[in-house]
């Protein structure tokens, strides 16, 4: 291999090392808007099951 050659393969690993750098942040990104959807969605969840049972509560006016 040739100098030249060398420093293009030395290039291409430091380029492929800094996209597996961004790629392992996106995942953590990733991960961390899927745990807060999963939040927001327990607590629609829940607080659409407290309703509903509240108003069962509530008694029907009997004229």
């Amino acid at each position: 291999m040739t100098q030249d050659e060398l420093g293009s393969v030395a290039e291409a690993y430091k380029q492929i090392q800094e996209a597996e750098k961004q790629a392992d942040q996106l995942e953590k990104m990733l991960d961390n808007l899927d745990a807060k959807m999963d939040s927001i969605l327990n607590d629609a969840e829940r607080l659409q099951k407290d309703a509903s049972l509240d108003t069962e509560k509530i008694p029907e006016n009997e004229e």
